[in-house]
């Protein structure tokens, strides 16, 4: 086992590169929080309110588990030849976050793909709507609308 001095240093990095990722991660969501339209209609505004709540908890818990690690890192794992009862709160703490993390990663992929599916949906319906009406245009014999390109006449 290494001395507390060795698991003290290569916790304390680790921690910051959790926390680093943590700080990039908040301040992608932040940015593209900002950067959307403000418009949106109601079942897109519900979608990213949610997918903005499930991001934010997973920065907070990815800070929180940096902190935990710097914390768990420090302190000795035996105190008197016996297991030290606060070391391990703190790492079935660091275990338990990183299985929480794992399900919020999974359920905003989950959501995020049904939302693509429904868009997704949603654009072949209208495109097979403007088709349809585009077709029953030419079986009219009507002129194209102004957005269709005119025809060559050869």
């Amino acid at each position: 086992m290494q001395p507390v001095s060795d698991t003290a240093s290569t916790g304390l990095f680790f921690s910051i590169g959790v926390g680093m990722i943590a700080l990039f991660l908040g301040l992608s969501q932040w940015y593209e929080w900002r950067a959307r339209d403000p418009d949106l209609p109601d079942i897109d505004r519900s979608h990213y309110r949610r997918q903005d709540l499930r991001r934010a908890a997973g920065v907070v818990l990815l800070f929180w588990l940096a902190i935990e690690i710097w914390a768990g890192s420090r302190i000795p794992h035996r105190i008197a030849d016996r297991p030290n009862p606060t070391f391990l709160f703190i790492w079935l703490s660091v275990g338990i976050k990183l299985i929480i993390l794992l399900a919020l990663a999974m359920l905003d992929l989950v959501h995020t793909r049904r939302y693509a599916t429904r868009l997704r949906r949603a654009m072949i319906l209208e495109r097979l709507r403007l088709v349809r009406d585009a077709r029953r245009r030419s079986d009219r014999g009507q002129a194209p609308s102004s957005s269709e390109p005119p025809r060559d006449p050869e």
